[in-house]
């Protein structure tokens, strides 16, 4: 991390520095969060040993309880209300009993090699081709410029616009609520790579699938090999409360955008009229509040099962790969 350290915006890196002189003395504050220097896994147990349910407090937010909120923040006139919970102990011995915390699984997205590729003898000044097929386009640069030990993938999966018969608006809406159900399902893995400092966005529109992996170079292949098993693996069935759950909040989303803001909303109308083709979240929302019973799981799986019937991937690396990798 501090070898291959990418440079950083000046004012908003010296912001950050600045708040760890609360914490460290002013020579560590590079290193004050990031690097141990003893490790001690007395301590990690002794931390771990007081995750216990009498020391737990859950908060629960709900429209459904404002008639039980009795106390009234002084601060910020929030009401709410307090009660003990109500865990039974055959409960707990339960749960401990399939969830034992313990250290993390090993991190197959760590890198396991920092050294850098020698230069080729016929520089490409562009991405050049190198695979092309009526399936398959794969574009590839290797770097020779910042030499160091990073990739970044591009990934575009493209698929037949429409494939359920559906408008635009509708795509819009139901490959939304995909790209959120997608990313509760890979929250593991995403946090997993996170940690291995390779960032990971996962974007789904009505004709496309974006995937961009950028991070450390001998990172990547296991990386994008986790998201798109995960990707052929996610089940679709017995989704219908996390379905109404995302399109309860994205209809809340869309209502609250109103509220926000007058350069704000002009701002993202702007993208709108640059954007082709897009929706204005007048017509999604005006479409979501008068079609809450048709735009329901059954649509949803009925996309999913045919979306990528027929598809054509486009491929762009460049980094620290070479050619064979």
């Amino acid at each position: 991390t501090f070898d291959y350290k990418q440079k950083t915006d000046a004012l908003r890196t010296a912001q950050a520095y600045s708040k760890r002189l609360l914490y460290y003395n002013y020579e560590d504050i590079l290193i004050g969060d990031q690097l141990y220097q003893q490790y001690s896994p007395e301590l990690i147990e002794d931390y771990l040993s007081k995750l216990l349910v009498s020391n737990c407090n859950v908060y629960i937010s709900s429209k459904s309880f404002s008639s039980k909120c009795n106390l009234v923040d002084p601060i910020y006139g929030t009401k709410y209300y307090k009660e003990k919970h109500s865990f039974k102990i055959e409960d707990v011995i339960a749960y401990q009993n399939k969830h034992v915390f313990d250290y993390p699984p090993e991190n197959i997205f760590l890198p396991t090699d920092m050294s850098i590729l020698p230069a080729p003898e016929n520089i490409k000044q562009y991405p050049e081709c190198i695979i092309r097929s009526k399936r398959c386009l794969v574009w590839y640069k290797q770097d020779t410029k910042f030499k160091l030990p990073y990739a970044v993938i591009r990934c575009k999966i493209n698929f037949e616009k429409y494939i359920c018969g559906h408008s635009e608006v509708v795509n819009n809406i139901i490959t939304n609520i995909l790209s959120a159900i997608v990313a509760n399902e890979l929250r593991e893995t995403l946090y997993m790579t996170e940690v291995a400092k390779v960032k990971v966005d996962l974007n789904i529109k009505g004709d496309s699938m974006s995937i961009l992996v950028s991070g450390f170079n001998k990172s990547m292949y296991n990386v994008i090999k986790a998201v798109l098993e995960q990707l052929m693996k996610i089940v679709y069935d017995n989704k219908n409360e996390s379905y109404m759950l995302l399109y309860n909040k994205k209809l809340q989303q869309l209502s609250n955008f109103y509220f926000s803001n007058s350069y704000l909303v002009a701002y993202k109308y702007l993208e709108f009229a640059l954007n082709e083709p897009s929706n204005p979240n007048n017509e999604v929302l005006q479409l979501m509040v008068n079609n809450q019973n048709e735009l329901n799981l059954n649509m949803l799986l009925k996309y999913v099962q045919h979306y990528l019937d027929k598809i054509k991937v486009e491929w762009l690396i460049q980094g620290n790969i070479s050619q064979d990798e």
